[in-house]
């Protein structure tokens, strides 16, 4: 599995999203706001998985955490495994358990 495809499709849905409320000509903070009222938590599950995976997530999980204190949300987060390091501990590239 290609974690940066994952990457870069949540890239891509994100950006949708953030224009989508742009259309709606409101400041930065209310699009925010907006994007995130129906729930003030999330569980988000992180699957570093092999490769470049625990650097970028090294870098992102701060960010997020960073967006969710000054927006007023939070965000849970676990870690699964995945590809060949869920083979090594799973003998399964995609555990149940990481779902």
């Amino acid at each position: 599995m290609n974690y940066s495809f994952i990457i870069f499709i949540s890239l891509i849905v994100c950006n949708n999203a953030f224009n989508t409320i742009s259309n709606r000509k409101q400041t930065f903070s209310s699009k925010i706001s907006m994007a995130v009222s129906k729930k003030d938590n999330y569980l988000v599950t992180l699957l570093p998985g092999d490769g470049i995976g625990p650097e970028i997530l090294a870098a992102t999980v701060p960010v997020l955490k960073t967006l969710g204190d000054k927006y007023k949300f939070s965000i849970n987060f676990r870690e699964a495994d995945i590809g060949g390091i869920a083979i090594d501990k799973h003998n399964d590239p995609f555990p149940d358990s990481s779902l």
